[in-house]
């Protein structure tokens, strides 16, 4: 389950990376960036986003999971090993995917984003 809820986790941050992009800061006394104002609503969002959103797309291992229960383990352990993998590897390749075409269409947007950012 591990695999996939890493698979989901990368391919969730990619997405919002570009879906929820806003301009950072650097606050005097912390050397940690944080959303300019009136931008914390959308780190809110892809926190809590990501988290619903890991949780959803972990959810076919889970049931396989719970499914295959009265199966032997030695049998349903490495198939449930490779198959969560791979899932998790066509996560990943599918929130490259699409972070890819979002950000082909935002790129101006995205340009304003890191320009308002100040380090």
């Amino acid at each position: 389950m591990d695999l996939a809820g890493l698979g989901a986790a990368l391919a969730v941050s990619n997405i919002c990376s570009v879906a929820l992009a806003y301009p950072a800061e650097r606050r005097p006394g912390n050397p940690a960036p944080r959303p300019a104002s009136g931008y914390a609503g959308y780190n809110v969002a892809d926190s809590l986003g990501g988290l619903v959103a890991v949780a959803l797309l972990a959810t076919p291992v889970i049931l396989a999971w719970q499914l295959w229960k009265s199966a032997a383990a030695s049998v349903r352990l490495p198939v449930l090993v490779v198959a969560a993998a791979v899932y998790g590897l066509v996560l990943v390749w599918a929130g490259v995917r699409v972070a890819a075409r979002l950000a082909e269409r935002k790129v101006p947007e995205l340009y304003q984003v890191a320009v308002k950012s100040t380090w």
